[in-house]
């Protein structure tokens, strides 16, 4: 199986930065040049903790569980070090 990781370093707190990565809305605005959308479940606020790994706000793992990607995990980790925090996207 394929797999992407992405690496992405900030400066904002942990909280601000992971709660950001958990919101619905924001994740379709920064993909909205791929025609990416929500199909099923909740299509905004943040995303919960059901029946997923969720530690605030070191870790979350979102899983789909309908359409062409039903099999998909996505793991965020959240680092913080000398001020910034890194965000680990696998």
């Amino acid at each position: 199986m394929a797999q992407i990781q992405l690496f992405t370093t900030v400066r904002p707190p942990i909280e601000t930065v992971f709660d950001a990565a958990r919101h619905i809305d924001l994740h379709q605005r920064s993909l909205a040049h791929t025609g990416e959308r929500v199909v099923a479940g909740r299509t905004n606020a943040l995303i919960g903790i059901g029946g997923s790994e969720f530690e605030r706000p070191t870790l979350f793992m979102a899983k789909r569980v309908e359409g062409p990607v039903k099999s998909f995990r996505d793991v965020h980790r959240f680092e913080e070090s000398a001020g910034r925090i890194l965000m680990t996207d696998e």
